[in-house]
Formats: C-alpha cells, sequence, structure tokens
C-alpha cells in the first residue's frame, strides 16, 4: 500500500466522505438509509458526514494551510508540538529545530526523539513546508545534517562519560 502523501485541497475527502455527503445532500438520503446502503452503521455514516463537512470547513477557512491535508501522524506532530502553521514547520526545519537524527535513525523535534514518527513523516512535513525532500542516505546527506544538535551532543557526552567512568572503575 502506498504512503499517504500530502493532499491538495481537492484531495481533502475520502471516497467514503464523498459517498455520505453525494447521498445526504444530493439525493435527500437520511443516515439510517445511507448506513443500509453502504454496509455501514448509522453511528459511522454520521461520523463520515461530520468529519467531512469539518474537512471541507478547514479547507475553506485555511486553504492549504489546513491540517487535514496532511497524513494523520503528521498532522498530529504539528498540533502537539505547536507548529501550527507551514512557515512554523519551515522555520523548525530550516533551524533544525526538527531533523532526522542519522545517529538514532528517527525524527527529532527540540533535541529529543519524537515518538511514532519516522522518515515518511519528515518528508510529509518537508512537502507541506514547501522545502525540498530529505534526503535519506546519510553519505549523501548536506554536511550540516551530520551536527548533532546540542542537546544530542550532551546527551552522547554524558553516556561517553559515564562509560569511562565504568571502565575506570
Amino acid at each position: 500500500m502506498p504512503h499517504a502523501e500530502v493532499k491538495t485541497p481537492d484531495q481533502v475527502l475520502t471516497e467514503q466522505e464523498k459517498q455520505v455527503l453525494h447521498l445526504y445532500d444530493e439525493q435527500k438520503w437520511t443516515l439510517r438509509r445511507i448506513g443500509q446502503e453502504m454496509g455501514i452503521s448509522l453511528e459511522r455514516a454520521r461520523q463520515c458526514r461530520r468529519g467531512a463537512l469539518a474537512k471541507l470547513d478547514e479547507v475553506a477557512r485555511l486553504g492549504d494551510e489546513a491540517l487535514c491535508l496532511l497524513p494523520a501522524r503528521a498532522a498530529k506532530l504539528v498540533q502537539l508540538y505547536n507548529l501550527g502553521t507551514r512557515a512554523d514547520v519551515r522555520e523548525a526545519i530550516l533551524t533544525r529545530r526538527m531533523y532526522w537524527s542519522y545517529w538514532g535513525n528517527g525524527l527529532c523535534l527540540d533535541g529529543r526523539g519524537v515518538r511514532n514518527a519516522g522518515w515518511d513523516t519528515l518528508a510529509h512535513l518537508h512537502a507541506w513546508a514547501r522545502l525540498p525532500p530529505p534526503v535519506h542516505d546519510s553519505a549523501t546527506a548536506p554536511p550540516e545534517a551530520h551536527r548533532r544538535p546540542w542537546r544530542e551532543q550532551q546527551d552522547w557526552d554524558e553516556m561517553d562519560a559515564r562509560i569511562r567512568a565504568r571502565r575506570a572503575t
């Protein structure tokens, strides 16, 4: 199954959401009938309609800044770390507040590893921030990508000091 990509505003709805909206708004079907015809529960039909309307509202208000255009993990990361706008994400990447750790093989933000967010999440955020895709191969990555951010370097130095202290005893 291909990975989810950053969507354009016209791609924001799933096929199920499009179908529920079409049947409810244009065909004037009830949610109960939609659920029966589509083989989903009444509650799921209601959730699809409400979710679709929320996405359309967000896209209408924010355009291509809408978080619903991102895959779920990337959108959750933006919300969790208060990176609200595309410009904030772009700044976080360019200032190396958000980076890929080639040593720990993981996405880091503010010097700490981010759980459940890997390379694809970083690639989606790069695309959403309108930056070139990140370089996955450490051998071809730009030199600044190999510099450890201060906090990560501090953690490594502390670990090295503990190892040296253990060996000395």
